[in-house]
């Protein structure tokens, strides 16, 4: 039997539901709270090899993580004018955020998209040490588009728990 040490945040879930229900799950696995405020969340867009500005979410730091807890993040959709959401979040998913963060999905209003993902969007949680981003852990494989069972990109695309475990294969019936 093997035991693996594992003393850093990382990404328990990951949600990419239907419409804008779109969330992730950090888990501590430690014995100590754990503060967000070291860390932040990329979004890799379309097999992208550098993330925009705008896909770079850093994580509140008035924020922790309790010991053998997690925290969940949920897209945020709400209205601007705080009269309900721009595009609805199901009340369950609702439910279980700790927090709503990234606010909203369109590009071409100053959003930050870090949450805007779409299964085909490699995201990395990284830790601020001593100056220096380091990726603790990661969704997706960064540079890389997984293919279809077509063999194409479109319409439907994203990593599988196929082996190997980046594309669906060739012919697949889900």
């Amino acid at each position: 039997a093997a035991n693996a040490q594992c003393n850093e945040l990382f990404i328990s879930e990951y949600v990419e539901g239907s419409g804008n229900n779109k969330a992730l799950e950090l888990y501590n696995p430690t014995g100590s709270p754990i503060n967000l405020g070291e860390y932040r969340i990329i979004r890799y867009n379309n097999g992208s090899l550098t993330p925009a500005d705008n896909e770079i979410l850093l994580l509140p730091a008035n924020a922790s993580v309790p010991a053998f807890g997690v925290y969940v993040i949920v897209v945020n959709l709400t209205d601007p004018n705080g009269t309900g959401q721009t595009a609805p979040v199901a009340q369950d998913l609702q439910a279980k955020a700790d927090t709503f963060l990234s606010n909203g999905c369109a590009p071409d209003q100053g959003n930050i998209r870090t949450m805007c993902f779409n299964g085909n969007d490699a995201i990395t949680l990284e830790k601020n040490n001593a100056g220096v981003w380091q990726i603790v852990d990661i969704f997706g494989c960064i540079g890389e588009v997984p293919l279809n069972s077509a063999g194409g990109e479109s319409p439907v695309a994203g990593w599988t728990d196929i082996p190997p475990f980046s594309s669906m294969p060739v012919g697949y019936d889900g």
